[in-house]
């Protein structure tokens, strides 16, 4: 596994820092929309929120930044095909 992209790292950091844009868009990312929907503007995080931001953020600016840090998900256009087998 690689290390994240760089582009990835400053919002990482802002999300870890408190800036709720950053933490929408980093849960949105990793596939977390119904986290990300309860950050509120102006408020603080909750804890179900917090918990999921720093277990993703983890690795960042420590020295073992690349074994921990987990890359996104790939996107997917349409959901996965599902085969249905008859016994």
């Amino acid at each position: 596994m690689s290390a994240p992209k760089r582009d990835l790292r400053p919002m990482m950091r802002a999300a870890r820092d408190g800036d709720h844009s950053a933490a929408k868009a980093l849960l949105k990312l990793y596939g977390f929309g119904q986290i990300a929907a309860e950050i509120k503007p102006g408020k603080p995080y909750s804890n179900r929120v917090r918990k999921a931001v720093d277990a993703i953020t983890a690795g960042i600016d420590t020295e073992w930044e690349d074994l921990i840090t987990v890359e996104p998900p790939l996107r997917r256009s349409k959901a996965p095909r599902v085969d249905l087998f008859d016994d």
